[in-house]
């Protein structure tokens, strides 16, 4: 915890009380508070004193954590001295403390601790307590023994009170007078704990389970029990293969540590008693490698049940378990053997013959055990073998064949011979085949009977059957031995798999997870509830059977199933990790989660994170890590894989998805992954990503993926499709699908082709899959994991990749294994991959890992600079590894300094290459580089700030030119981390920061000893250092809660401290004014209040202006130095944005890394193009504003997440001559510069236009601005449509009127001539296909859940008819009423369905699904007529034929729209078959274009509305497209839409209406150069901002507003009214005024006008200019009141003056010196002594010197002349903030009254102006956000404003300026109102308590001026 401080506050939560009512009210009850200290005799006294009233009958005594030794002690005591006896119970229970320590460094989260202390409470009653509550805590005074310590033979299931001569005694031990003690326990973590014996009774009354301490930790940054170390402990990796007869079992496991086959061998005794476990044949190990993935490596000699191995060097037969004997040698694995079976002295196996490498043979032969070693080969000429049994007899023997281009679960065959005598086999024959009829054939078996048994998929699912007629030579049949819609097998990866067993009559067989036993007819399920999973299945007899099995909370498990006549009983006999061991880890149990995608049901196991000790911050998520399974054709299990609870115990959640193409789900589940390998399986996958995020069960910036084999190729695909993955981790994947084809082994030669295409005549499919063919696109985080040795997938896949990523700068790393083949059997490769995969995901989510690899990651996060501005060279930067303090242990273990040329004139490039390396001992938090050039070092020095105090200062010139590195000097003064350093201006000096708020200053000519500058305020971590641009002595520095500002010529202390604003910033970072020497801009990294604050060093008390540019916090910021409108900032919301930092206006974004937080950026001194961003755990990520268009063209995929949006031009790019300008008299002037190739310079010309306006397209360009701007588009589509003579044109109108408005469906129908939904009368025809409708795919009826009273409905309806005729009724009626009442519901169904009586059917049957869906089926099957076949298509939501067949019937093309708009509930498609539709008619000539154009309409498409209109004019095209794009915020891609844009904006500047065709501009996504440039030159010409066309008032700059003045020239037309007003009253009338407000009918202005006929207010007088150039001083604006009434207004000034008059005379100046950041001296004041300051000023005066102005006692103010400023509130009110009316009304009682302040009327004016500005606001914008902000600031100006009000401490003029203030803001004029806020500042009036309430004041303001644009503009 060195890194944390405790917070000063904590939360302790008491215990209550355990015991039930009546014992629980401890308020009624005496209650003896016992401590560790408390002395007995006084509480034994008082106790007994108080039990002496009979009246008292209870005591209770409660002792907490080390006090309830003694609590037990003085019980104990009281049983001495106490009289008479009485009775006692004993509880426990639990109280909370809840401690924070808050971090001092940065990247860390606060910490809550949570300490659960144990209270015990005792109860003492004379009387004895009821029967119904008595247990076992409790006891009588006269029982001495201790209730708390646990005894030997007690009898804990009895009930009452123990008797003291069933238990021993245990006596306590007398240490010292009045102190006792007991046996103590102590738990695991040291905490004393008090157990309390107690029945089921109490435990239900009384909670005494203790609360689990949990530390609240990040997810993924857990430690866990669950270590790299678990894999190689244990008995085994896993238990593979299994063998067993009557006497003994046979086994092989992996060994952990080798990965070798190791046989074990048990002999069993009488009825399977199992005996001792032995090691047989030591040195050899069991495996073989078969089709590269092995399996069956073991047999069993019939004879005597000994075990046959098979291994590298061959089969080897372990003669009566002792003489290991070769059978066959396998000449070093070149011919393999696997798949065993014996008979007498015969082997029979799968051969696979590498002699010839090149073309494997595989064949099955036979040998005798005791032979030579000669094969005789008994079946051949097939590709592949499996599976040769020979039957219990020894006369047969059969097997399964394959050839290419299949796989074992693909089209295979079974064949059988007879075996002769001397070992060869006879009369083969194949007896079932599936080639050429799509079907499977696997696992033939023998019985001991001589049946022969096989699975197959013939059915869609793999069944058990029994094979008939094989012997004669007749053909085979298959009798189904259990038929079930599950899987009994799996897929034949490995050989030797048993997913049966038939013996003596039983057979033993998997289906799914569980485990089913047929003995004769009867079937049974064996349950194991810890296993779910089994394999190599084993039937001894009835009684005894075998098999492994695995669980979700179990290792592979050799199980023992017995049989005890009654029940099955499952015992395990050997663990491959003891189930003692599992249950003390941390496991998590998966569940289910399912999610749809494309049509299909998808699903997969879903493991949360589990750690008890654990608990995430509060509403966090956890990161996740995706799973595919390997194969393809593989399932994912629900079983205890430790690779995956190593995450999740960590704080990780592991998704393992059964996509499609997975076994387990049928046949047909599986081959739909034919041809759509890369396919089917990724877009699963990144469905099932999706999934959890909606969920809201993963933190969507945190989810990667993993994946072996093909899961890695799985994994390669997903992330080259989406970036949804933020990283990934790949064992041994694939990646090229064309080597993986040519490459791979004989096994899954033509695997691939199955999956992809057929190769090579479709290589142009393989090449579009295969991700190492589109690595450009490819900027996701991954490492790699591979065997040196895999064969299957060759080591090369994951090295391109790795070194590609590697140069792409994208972070990455690889580890390969030697002696690993296709997939890990090493605990070391085993242990070292997932521990380093853990490790590379946490580095790369930016989570602090638990556990420490040695994989070395490259391309991580650097710590950079840039080149000096002095240095005359190419731009560069200095980059080292960023030393992420936080986790000092989470670094490669090698550190690099880089140098980095940056020259994109040479050719851009997504990565810039290190052109100098070299390795260095540390790891850097800060960079700063000196550019003081000498002889000596012509680069200068770099200064460094490592770790632990370390600062190191490098000559880069060694570096740059040679590649080493030399030292200048290091030193380790500095106490904590150096994470801030930089260097003056003058490069004569560097500063340092480190821990406690320690500053160090250098002289970077003699390093030999540093200065202090003095004693900082704040003793926080220094986080960022600053040195001013203007002044070489001024400094800033920065720690997360206070900016500190020192004047290095007034050592001692900072001159100015800049504390943080309203208690909830975080400061992040603080830039200087490149033009300023006094102003500068600090931000706040908390996500509850990001902000901007400008600070004017004149006066530091609370900033002069903030904003707010980002929704969370501010990491960093940066000024560019050329250009002072370019602040950057970069956010926790991902985003770095570029906005001027006087206005708040945005320039434009930057791309950042969208999973991780920029930690500092900082532009080029060279090159004010290019900026550098460092990022916590991403590589540096370099930006040019304007130069990456080459780039771009190169590598778009790459750049589209990081390229940059720019909508404002640089000045030092506007300094060129280009560009154009527009003046009075309608004439333009351009001048640009054009390369003459002749005579190779630029030539320059000057174009002269004149511009004849055309006010009719004026006028109508501006109405549409106006409709746009007041958000009336839905009146003027109305109005054209009125307007309008053509009739499908009115139509296209009208449906534009409906999109505009947001109507639903049912406009748009009552449009298309149909009335509302619910006056349709359905006819029957119409019910049918309701009732068709209510079906879902499975059959079930919904009608059923919604139906009310549809029973009675239906009854009432039938009794309605006419009167019943039953002599009518025929026989075969009345017998179907009969099948009706004996409840045959088939036969009556089926009567129905002959007579074709649909109705009567499904009124019978509407609530029976089957019996519905066969009614259905059957109408379908009718010939049904057009209309039955059009309403069945609608009613089971087919639109294909429809839409298809549309064009046949124009004239019903209404009945089309309608339909699909009625019956389609799902809006996607919906507006897929619209857009099919308008396409469909769009290239119809018979059709109108209204067609199509109403389809594009209610689809949003404005392509196809673009498109529709083709026919009509350039103008009509166009504005029906914007009014869709604005009305449904779509964009128009359509490549002609841009080129009508150009041409309309052309006509648009011709007439004049600049601002219009640059609105028009900003609504296309531009492309064409030409526009591109006309865009740049409109918003230059128009000054960087866009006017409103109509001319309405702006509410921006002043200076703006006056240089658009200076260019207007085209004469607008004037209107009465500058609002667009349509045929219909659209505007809602305005509230009338508050009664507090006088009315003025002749106000000046209007809210829309622009006119004023105000008169001006004088300004209060400033006496003196700040320190330094005289036109930094602030400009002091003029503000306006209404003329006709200022002189209508009372003066309140003693002399009768007009008000606001200026004084004839300043106040003196001061004597006092001035510093360089003094304010203004400020007037006298009278020397009256007033109430103490509300709010204290947080200033450091330098020690030793003279005070300032604002540091001593403050001179006197002068009073000025005073302004009315209450009774009577504004005469200028006007309709601006009249909405406050319909809000509410200023209370008529003081809403301050509560603080028993007293207001004089013209105060409690001045608040309740505030109170009517407040509530205007949320009158207008009532969202939470506005809200919650607007109430905070009305609270804090209510508290501070009334106080100050109150207590008289503002002066009058103060006061008038507030009212001033008000009276604009309530006019609507908030520039005005905002500039007098600031000229309370600058008076110097009431400068302390005016700086309190300001900057609420403002925010109020600020929030006003958006909230009145929003609704009025």
């Amino acid at each position: 915890m060195e890194n944390y401080v405790p917070d000063e506050g904590e939360q302790e939560i008491e215990a209550n009380s355990p015991f039930p009512s009546p014992f629980d009210d401890v308020a009624s009850m005496k209650v003896m508070d016992v401590k560790k200290n408390t002395k007995f005799g006084n509480i034994i006294d008082y106790v007994i004193k108080y039990f002496q009233d009979e009246n008292n009958r209870f005591v209770m005594f409660k002792g907490v954590g080390d006090g309830a030794d003694k609590c037990i002690s003085c019980v104990e005591v009281l049983k001495k001295r106490y009289k008479d006896p009485f009775y006692q119970w004993n509880s426990v229970n639990y109280g909370r403390k809840i401690v924070y320590w808050n971090p001092v460094v940065d990247g860390l989260d606060r910490l809550r601790v949570t300490i659960d202390t144990p209270v015990m409470f005792i109860l003492v009653s004379k009387d004895p307590f009821p029967d119904d509550l008595r247990c076992l805590s409790m006891q009588t005074s006269v029982d001495r023994r201790c209730p708390f310590a646990e005894s030997q033979g007690e009898n804990r299931s009895s009930r009452g009170p123990s008797s003291s001569q069933n238990t021993p005694k245990k006596p306590l031990k007398k240490a010292n007078t009045d102190k006792w003690k007991r046996p103590d326990k102590k738990t695991p973590a040291g905490r004393r704990q008090l157990e309390v014996e107690s029945d089921e009774r109490a435990r239900s009354v009384c909670d005494r389970t203790p609360q689990t301490m949990r530390t609240i930790a990040e997810y993924g940054s857990w430690n866990s029990t669950i270590t790299p170390d678990i894999f190689s402990k244990g008995n085994a990796t896993k238990i593979t293969d299994l063998r067993a007869n009557d006497k003994n079992i046979l086994w092989v496991e992996q060994n952990l540590e080798t990965g070798h086959g190791d046989l074990w061998w048990i002999e069993m005794g009488n009825e399977g008693k199992i005996g001792n476990m032995k090691r047989l044949a030591e040195g050899y190990s069991a495996g073989t490698s078969v089709h590269e993935y092995g399996g069956g490596a073991l047999s069993i000699n019939r004879n005597d049940g000994s075990p046959i191995i098979s291994t590298p060097d061959g089969i080897f037969w372990i003669k009566e378990f002792n003489e290991i004997k070769k059978v066959i040698d396998g000449k070093q694995n070149s011919i393999r053997f696997s798949d065993m079976d014996s008979f007498g002295d015969f082997i029979v196996t799968v051969v696979e013959n590498h002699l010839n490498p090149g073309n494997p043979k595989n064949f099955i032969a036979m040998n005798r055990l005791d032979g030579n070693g000669e094969m005789k080969n008994v079946a051949e000429g097939a590709d592949f073998y499996a599976a040769p049994r020979i039957s219990k007899d020894g006369k047969f023997l059969t097997w399964m064949q394959w050839n290419h281009n299949n796989m074992p679960w693909d089209e295979t065959s079974i064949f059988v011979a007879e075996i002769t005598s001397d070992g060869f086999v006879q009369n083969k024959r194949e007896i079932l085949s599936g080639v050429g009829k799509n079907i499977n054939y696997m696992q033939p078996s023998w019985s001991d009977d001589g049946k022969l048994y096989v699975l197959s998929d013939k059915t869609n699912y793999w069944n058990l059957y029994e094979v008939n007629g094989w012997k004669n030579g007749e053909s085979s049949d298959l009798k189904t031995v259990y038929s079930i819609n599950k899987e009994i097998g799996g897929p034949l990866w490995k050989l030797g798999e048993q997913h049966y067993s038939v013996r003596s009559g039983v057979i033993l067989f998997t289906v799914g997870n569980q485990l089913k036993v047929k003995i004769k007819e009867e079937i049974s399920e064996i349950v194991l509830p810890d296993y779910n999973v089994f394999s190599q299945l084993l039937v001894i007899n009835k009684y005894l059977m075998f098999c492994l099995a695995q669980g979700s909370k179990r290792s592979s498990t050799l199980l023992k199933i017995s049989f005890d006549g009654t029940k099955y009983i499952g015992e395990a006999i050997r663990e491959s990790r003891s189930a003692k061991e599992i249950d003390s880890y941390p496991i998590s149990i998966p569940r289910i989660v399912s999610y749809q995608n494309e049509g299909e049901i998808i699903s997969g196991w879903f493991f949360p994170p589990k750690n008890d000790n654990y608990e995430a911050p509060t509403e966090s998520l956890p990161p996740a890590i995706i799973l595919g399974h390997e194969g393809p054709t593989e399932q994912a299990y629900n079983v205890l894989d430790f690779n995956q609870q190593f995450f999740t115990s960590r704080g990780f959640a592991i998704f393992f998805i059964n996509h499609r193409g997975s076994t387990g789900f049928g046949s047909d589940f599986r081959k739909k992954l034919y041809g759509n390998w890369g396919i089917f399986d990724r877009d699963d996958i990144i469905a099932g990503a999706h999934a959890l995020i909606d969920q809201k069960l993963v933190d969507p910036k945190r989810v990667a993926i993993m994946g072996a084999s093909a899961g890695g190729y799985l994994l390669l695909s997903s992330i080259l499709k989406s970036e949804i993955f933020v990283a990934a981790v790949s064992n041994y994947g694939v990646a090229d699908l064309e080597s993986l084809t040519k490459d791979t082994h004989k096994f899954e030669l033509h695997y691939v082709e199955q999956l992809v295409a057929k190769y090579p005549d479709e290589i142009q499919i393989y090449k579009e899959r295969s991700p190492i063919e589109h690595l450009e696109r490819l900027h996701t985080p991954i490492a790699f994991f591979h065997g040196i040795d895999d064969r299957v997938v060759p080591k090369e896949h994951s090295i391109r990749i790795h070194e590609i990523l590697k140069q792409k700068g994208i972070p990455t790393a690889i580890k390969l294994f030697p002696g690993e083949v296709h997939g890990f059997a090493g605990s070391k490769a085993i242990r070292e991959s997932i521990e380093g995969a853990y490790y590379f995901l946490c580095r790369v989510m930016n989570i602090q890992p638990s556990i420490v690899s040695n994989l070395e990651i490259f391309n991580l996060a650097g710590v950079f600079t840039w080149t000096p501005s002095t240095l005359q060279s190419t731009p560069g930067l200095i980059v080292a590894d960023f030393a992420q303090h936080f986790d000092p242990l989470a670094a490669p273990e090698k550190q690099r300094l880089d140098w980095f040329s940056v020259d994109l004139f040479n050719g851009p490039s997504t990565t810039i290459q290190p052109k100098r390396s070299v390795d260095v001992p540390f790891r850097a938090n800060s960079l700063s580089w000196c550019g003081a050039a000498s002889e000596a070092r012509p680069y200068g020095i770099l200064v460094i700030g490592g770790e632990g105090g370390a600062l190191h200062f490098i000559d880069p010139t060694a570096l740059i030119q040679h590649s080493r590195l030399e030292t200048i000097a290091s030193r380790k003064d500095h106490q904590g981390h150096v994470l801030a350093t930089d260097i003056s201006k003058d490069n004569k000096w560097a500063m340092s920061g480190g821990g406690t708020g320690q500053l160090l200053l250098w002289d970077l000519n003699n390093l030999s000893q540093p200065f202090s500058p003095g004693q900082p305020s704040c003793p926080d971590q220094v986080k960022y250092i600053s040195w001013n641009g203007q002044m070489e002595s001024i400094v800033a520095s920065l720690s997360s809660h206070r900016a500190s500002i020192w004047d290095l010529r007034k050592n001692g202390a900072p001159v100015v401290d800049l504390a943080e604003i309203g208690g909830g910033c975080d400061w992040a970072q603080l830039s200087w004014s490149p033009a300023d020497a006094m102003t500068l801009w600090t931000a706040s990294q908390a996500d509850a209040n990001p902000i901007l604050c400008k600070w004017d060093l004149r006066y530091p008390t609370s900033p002069v202006k903030d904003h707010k540019v980002h929704g969370k916090g501010i990491t960093c910021i940066d000024w560019n130095l050329e250009d002072s409108r370019f602040l950057l900032t970069a956010s926790r919301d991902h985003q770095i944005l570029l906005s001027d930092p006087e206005s708040g206006d945005s320039h434009g974004r930057i791309g950042a890394e969208a999973s991780d937080w920029a930690r500092s950026m900082a532009w080029c001194p060279s090159e004010p193009d290019l900026v550098a961003v460092q990022y916590f755990q991403h590589p540096i990520q370099i930006s040019h504003l304007q130069g990456f268009q080459a780039l771009a063209e190169q590598d778009e995929q790459n750049l589209q997440h990081l390229g940059v949006d720019l909508s404002s031009i640089p000045t030092w790019v506007s300094r060129s001559p280009v560009g154009s300008k527009y003046g009075l008299g309608c004439r333009s002037a351009s001048y640009l510069r054009k390369w003459d190739a002749t005579s190779n310079q630029w030539k320059y010309e000057v174009e002269i236009k004149k511009i004849e306006p055309d006010p009719q397209i004026l006028q109508k360009e501006q109405e549409f601005q106006r409709a746009i701007d007041f958000q009336q588009l839905a009146g003027f589509c109305e109005d054209k449509a009125h307007a309008e003579s053509e009739r499908d044109m009115q139509t296209l109108w009208l449906f534009l009127t409906a999109a505009s408005s947001g109507q639903s469906r049912k406009e748009y129908l009552r449009l298309l001539g149909f009335g509302p939904m619910d006056e349709i009368p359905l006819n029957s025809v119409a019910k049918t296909t309701t009732s068709m409708e209510n079906m879902d795919i499975r059959g079930r009826s919904v009608l059923s859940a919604h139906s009310g009273d549809s029973e009675a409905e239906l009854a009432e309806l039938a009794g309605d008819q006419l009167p019943l005729d039953l002599s009518a009724i025929d026989h075969s009626t009345w017998s179907t009423v009969g099948h009706l009442i004996s409840g045959d519901d088939e036969k009556v169904l089926n009567h129905l369905l002959e007579k074709k009586d649909f109705t009567t059917a499904l009124l019978l049957y509407r609530d029976e699904p089957m019996l519905l869906r066969k009614v259905v089926n059957h109408y379908f099957q009718e010939n049904l007529s057009a209309s039955s076949r059009l309403l069945a298509l609608l009613a089971t939501h087919k639109y294909e034929p429809l839409v298809n067949h549309a064009q046949s019937a124009p004239e019903s093309w209404r009945y089309v729209v309608g339909s699909v708009l009625s019956r389609e509930s799902d809006r996607s498609k919906m507006v897929k078959a619209l857009k099919v539709l308008a396409d469909r008619w769009r290239h119809e000539k018979s059709t109108s274009f209204v067609q199509s154009a109403l389809c594009a309409v209610i689809s949003g498409d404005p392509d196809g509305l673009l498109g529709s209109l083709e026919s009509k004019n350039l103008e009509e095209r166009i504005t029906a497209v914007r009014v869709l794009t604005r009305a449904l915020h779509v964009r128009c891609s359509d490549p002609k839409w841009e080129t009508f844009v150009g041409t309309q904006c052309g006509r648009l500047i011709d007439v004049g209406c600049l601002e219009a065709a640059m609105k028009l501009l900003s609504e296309a996504d531009l492309t064409l150069p030409g526009l591109i440039y006309l865009r740049d030159a409109l918003k230059k010409t128009l000054g960087g901002v866009q006017q409103q066309v109509y001319g309405a008032q702006h509410y921006g700059n002043d200076n703006n507003l006056t240089a658009i003045g200076r260019r207007q020239s085209v004469p607008y037309p004037q209107q009465q009214a500058n609002v667009y007003a349509p045929t219909s009253n659209l505007l809602p009338p305005l509230p009338t005024a508050p009664p507090s407000m006088t009315q003025q009918p002749n106000y000046g202005s209007s809210i829309y006008g622009a006119s004023s006929n105000y008169a001006t207010m004088p300004t209060p007088p400033v006496t003196n200019q700040p320190y330094g150039n005289p036109n930094l001083m602030m400009s002091q604006p003029q503000f306006a009141l209404p003329h006709n009434q200022l002189m209508a207004q009372r003066s309140y000034s003693q002399s009768g003056q007009p008000s606001l008059q200026p004084t004839e005379a300043g106040p003196p100046r001061l004597s006092e010196a001035h510093g360089w950041n003094d304010p203004p001296p400020l007037p006298s004041k009278s020397n009256q002594p007033r109430p103490p300051s509300v709010m204290q000023v947080q200033w450091k005066p330098a020690e030793g010197t003279a005070p300032g102005p604002m540091m001593g006692k403050l001179p006197p103010i002068s009073t000025v002349n005073q302004m009315p400023y209450g009774q009577g509130i504004s005469p200028g009110y006007s309709p601006a903030m009249a909405a406050v009316a319909s809000y509410g009304q200023p209370s008529q009682q003081s809403p301050y009254q509560e603080l028993k302040l007293t207001l004089t009327p013209e105060d409690q004016g001045l608040v309740d102006r505030i109170v009517q500005i407040a509530d205007g606001v949320l009158a207008m914008n009532r969202s939470s956000a506005v809200v919650s902000r607007v109430e905070e600031l009305k609270k804090r100006l209510n508290k501070d404003l009334t106080e100050r009000l109150a207590y008289r401490k503002l002066g009058d003029t103060t006061k008038n300026l507030l009212h001033h203030c008000g009276e604009s803001a309530l006019r609507g004029d908030f520039h005005a109102a905002q500039q007098i806020t600031h000229q309370m500042v600058t008076t110097g009036q009431d400068f302390v308590e005016v700086s309190a309430f300001l900057p609420p004041l403002k925010s109020l303001l600020s929030q006003a001026a958006q909230a009145f644009q929003q609704n009025y503009r």
